[in-house]
């Protein structure tokens, strides 16, 4: 997409950038001056994070679980995806299994909630929230984005962690709209706003404090930017004109939970093609969720992960494949929207999801044997092994021996991860590289 032609823009920026820094519309400015494409790859991270594990313990007829057939030492193209893996069988080949993995704990339970973004000891800030203040969008104000769909308005058992505790949920999708787009109905609304009415009231206030020349200087700027806005209009992402705000005003009924799911991957999906922010974290739900699943699970998904407490075989299968059919959803949304960076390239390509739950398996209520798995284009940097995709196991990297077998645990997964992207976690104890995970420069 061509930058503007225009000769006198670098004056008209700058006046501009005046005026918005006199009313704190930096961010807002930034967002109009650099929404031309620069074709530098820049690394999106989605975090998403499933309740009550996802079966990887065998019962019944499936002795080895729903998840993966755990071989140690195993690197390679040639495994077996299991009945809930399956869900995400159309992006095998840009995903990247991992196995013996650990939270540092072998029996977390429902506490897993926090420990699996932290460090070992579940004391330091989620990963996802330290990333999202490195890895920030045109507007730094969001860092990273938060969705809680099916979470409630309970703030417990939450998984991403500021220093000063859980972040807020934001279970209602209209409302993580408003925060992340503006309290328009559609995006297409803003395009023939005035920008200055984004801070009307604070521009009263200035006026009535200056006047003469400095009054004049002052609608000089403000003439600028609508000039601005008017110019850099033409080169908006399509995706930001035409979203519009989900309205689901039931949000919260167990019958609209697929609907919200969807609606939530769609807001942070359209953010990060906007290029508003470039760290996102979904958690798909609590663990001990009490509701079922529109129509298709009656009882509680909880219930439905133990399969002892009044559930059954199938409704453990039925509830652990729905979990990860929303993941593909949202590697869906991903593959539809255009990368905001580079022209022709779509989202996907240059976005890294990381895919887990709180605990391994809901009946066991383990944290041994996690379950994680790497997905998406990674702007190339995710070593998925090909088109077949790959499992690789980690055991001999591991910082975690017992009885159970060796492990490598989360917060070393965390800390490679904030090494590939140029910053570290502040977690005591062994935060040492994983290889094979990344292609580091």
């Amino acid at each position: 997409m061509a930058m503007l032609a225009n000769p006198g823009r670098r004056r008209v920026l700058g006046l501009a950038g005046g005026a918005a820094a006199a009313l704190g519309l930096g961010w807002f400015l930034k967002d109009y001056t650099q929404l031309g494409r620069s074709g530098v790859a820049k690394l999106k991270i989605v975090f998403f994070v499933t309740p009550d594990g996802l079966g990887a313990a065998g019962r019944g007829s499936f002795p080895h679980g729903l998840w993966l057939e755990k071989k140690v030492g195993a690197d390679h193209s040639d495994f077996a995806l299991l009945e809930a893996s399956k869900e995400l069988e159309p992006y095998r080949s840009q995903a990247l299994f991992l196995s013996s993995l650990s939270l540092g704990q072998n029996f977390i339970g429902h506490n897993g909630h926090n420990f699996v973004l932290r460090d070992n000891p579940g004391t330091k800030a989620s990963v996802d929230y330290l990333l999202g203040r490195h890895l920030t969008g045109l507007n730094p104000t969001l860092g990273g984005i938060f969705a809680t769909p099916s979470v409630g308005s309970n703030e417990a058992f939450i998984v991403s962690h500021s220093e000063a505790g859980p972040r807020s949920v934001m279970p209602d999708p209209a409302r993580l709209f408003q925060i992340i787009f503006g309290a328009k109905s559609s995006r297409s609304e803003l395009k023939g706003a005035h920008l200055l009415d984004l801070a009307n009231e604070d521009i009263k206030t200035l006026r009535q404090k200056v006047t003469g020349s400095e009054r004049q200087k002052l609608d000089l700027h403000l003439d600028s930017v609508e000039q601005t806005q008017k110019d850099l209009a033409e080169i908006q992402n399509p995706t930001c004109e035409s979203i519009s705000e989900p309205d689901i005003p039931n949000f919260l009924d167990a019958a609209n939970r697929e609907q919200v799911q969807v609606a939530h991957a769609k807001v942070v999906a359209a953010a990060l093609s906007c290029g508003l922010a470039r760290v996102a974290t979904i958690q798909q739900g609590r663990t001990t969720d009490q509701r079922g699943i529109g129509d298709i699970l009656s009882i509680a998904s909880h219930s439905a992960s133990h399969s002892n407490m009044g559930g059954t075989i199938e409704e453990w299968l039925t509830s652990r494949k729905w979990f990860v059919k929303q993941a593909r959803l949202l590697m869906d949304q991903l593959k539809a929207l255009p990368d905001p960076d580079v022209a022709g390239d779509t989202l996907l390509q240059h976005t890294l999801v990381v895919f887990t739950s709180e605990m391994s398996d809901g009946q066991l209520e383990n944290s041994y044997d996690m379950p994680l798995v790497l997905m998406g284009g990674a702007s190339g940097l995710l070593q998925s092994g090909g088109n077949s995709g790959r499992l690789f196991d980690l055991a001999s990297q591991a910082d975690k021996t017992d009885y159970l077998g060796s492990m490598v645990t989360y917060q070393r997964i965390w800390s490679t991860l904030a090494q590939l992207v140029g910053t570290s976690v502040p977690y005591g104890g062994n935060i040492d590289r994983v290889d094979g995970l990344f292609n580091f420069s």
